[in-house]
């Protein structure tokens, strides 16, 4: 069972990875699902790799008003990384692929909290209750930050496809 005590066994990402997530964040900032965001100050947000978060307890993020400027989530599998260049960077954008959607659901349990104020907050999300309270919500977040993430990770690709064709094949497709 996941419990706060699991969010001490965690590092803070590094400035690269927060740059990484932020960058995120502010493309998401683009889109009509964003409004939201903009009630949050990104600068004071720290974002922790938590090493308890694993495929056995069904949990990829927590956030609580206990550690409220404070984001965890699953940490990337380093067992995965070989040192290869390319491969390695496969294995970082899959995992940010899968936490992003992640980060954007524990940032809107912040803005909830906000939003509606500790105490009522507190009543919103007791154990059962807040699968249809906060939860839902949450989720609804989450899984439209997934569908976003996919479209922008196929318009990268096909940028990367089209420039290594223009420098082998010297012609654009």
């Amino acid at each position: 069972m996941f419990t706060l005590f699991n969010l001490l066994n965690s590092e803070k990402v590094t400035d690269t990875e927060r740059e990484k997530i932020l960058y995120y964040i502010n493309k998401y900032k683009e889109t009509n699902n964003s409004n939201w965001l903009n009630s949050l100050d990104l600068s004071k947000i720290n974002f922790y790799w938590c090493k308890d978060i694993t495929d056995e307890n069904n949990v990829l993020g927590a956030w609580n008003p206990l550690f409220y400027n404070d984001i965890y989530v699953k940490s990337i599998d380093k067992s995965k990384l070989n040192g290869n260049k390319f491969n390695d960077q496969l294995v970082y954008d899959f995992h940010f692929g899968l936490i992003i959607p992640t980060i954007f659901h524990e940032l809107y349990h912040k803005y909830q909290c906000k939003k509606y104020t500790l105490p009522i907050y507190a009543l919103l999300a007791i154990p059962l209750w807040r699968e249809y309270t906060i939860e839902k919500s949450a989720y609804k977040i989450s899984d439209n930050a997934s569908d976003w993430i996919m479209i922008l990770d196929e318009e990268n690709f096909k940028k990367e496809f089209n420039k290594l064709h223009l420098d082998f094949y010297r012609h654009k497709l």
